[in-house]
């Protein structure tokens, strides 16, 4: 009896004991699925984002980042090469566009057009000359115009090689009489910026040119209007009243 019993006791201890190991092993489990997820999670709260931005930055050509940039970054095209005039001077061609300006009498507006050749060699001399103010690394730029569009675009010069950006947008008057544009797109690389972003990096870019082409147009007077076609773009305004 004393034996049964003795067996009894040692089999109630070896079970406990190991229902004890598998409860342990559990335990480890659960403590090893909950570890993953928080490496998951952890992953997803910062390597996703890190990602995005590091994946951002390899699409627009302007920053390195192994691995990705190789991979990643396609330059923009031009919907055609546009090229300047040689051997001519803003102050030549400011001259030349002067000329072509032609007054409508019955209207009593002054109409003037520009082909994308003529804005390509302004553009050229404002951003690449000599004299140019400029402190952007652009080694070529240009601006080609379509009946929906303007399309500016720009090749930099960086440490590693060279990046290229591509801005579309429509001029248009206010009834101000000013000058304003609505953005198409901004490619900075193979990366298409949000219309917020895109607005505020072309007002951040574009704002000295922009103000200095308001500020001349106002001097001569009010735009009453803009228009884009194959022959280039045409700028209708009124007169500013002599004081």
């Amino acid at each position: 009896m004393s034996r049964m019993t003795g067996t009894i006791n040692d089999e109630r201890a070896a079970l406990k004991e190991e229902i004890k190991a598998e409860l342990q092993t559990d335990a480890r489990r659960r403590k090893f699925r909950h570890c993953i997820g928080c490496f998951l999670l952890s992953l997803v709260v910062y390597g996703v984002p890190t990602y995005l931005v590091a994946s951002a930055l390899a699409k627009s050509g302007f920053v390195d980042v192994p691995v990705l940039s190789k991979r990643q970054y396609r330059a923009p095209e031009p919907v055609r090469d546009v090229i300047p005039l040689a051997g001519t001077k803003a102050s030549d061609l400011s001259t030349i566009l002067a000329a072509k300006a032609k007054y409508d009498p019955r209207a009593g507006t002054i109409k003037l057009a520009m082909t994308e050749v003529e804005l390509t060699t302004l553009l050229s001399q404002a951003l690449l000359s000599d004299e140019s103010e400029n402190n952007l690394p652009i080694k070529d730029v240009q601006i080609a115009i379509e009946k929906d569009f303007i399309e500016v675009f720009a090749v930099f010069e960086r440490e590693n090689g060279e990046a290229a950006a591509r801005a579309r947008f429509v001029p248009f008057a206010t009834a101000a009489g000013k000058i304003d544009v609505e953005i198409k797109e901004i490619m900075l690389g193979s990366l298409s910026l949000p219309q917020n972003l895109a607005r505020g990096l072309f007002t951040f870019v574009a704002k000295g040119p922009l103000d200095n082409v308001k500020n001349g147009l106002a001097e001569v007077g009010s735009i009453q209007d803009i228009s884009l076609d194959s022959q280039g773009l045409k700028v209708e305004l009124r007169p500013a009243a002599r004081k």
